[in-house]
């Protein structure tokens, strides 16, 4: 995982949000990392918040993807944000250069 200093850039997602119609998809793996974007990332959004959010498992085989999949759909409901799911992933597993 990439150290919050190194990833978190409140700056550059403010411009993007005054200057473009960004979607800003967030890897989830815990509750940690939902809690991390509802403390962090939201409040730099206004109150259609959502509308920029998605979430997507964290995921790199289909046999670990399904419980965090099970949990990111059910937090995906509770706060009305999208989800995105790793098609390719889903189609060929761990297989790499797909």
């Amino acid at each position: 995982s990439i150290s919050k200093p190194k990833r978190f850039h409140p700056e550059v997602y403010i411009k993007l949000l005054e200057r473009h119609d960004p979607l800003f998809k967030f890897v989830i793996n815990t509750q940690d990392d939902i809690d991390e974007i509802l403390t962090d990332y939201v409040p730099l959004f206004n109150e259609d918040w959502r509308k920029y959010v998605c979430f997507m498992p964290a995921m790199e085989t289909i046999e670990e993807g399904r419980e965090v999949k099970k949990f990111v759909w059910s937090k995906c409901v509770e706060l009305g944000v999208s989800m995105s799911l790793r098609n390719h992933i889903e189609v060929w597993d761990k297989k790499a250069g797909v």
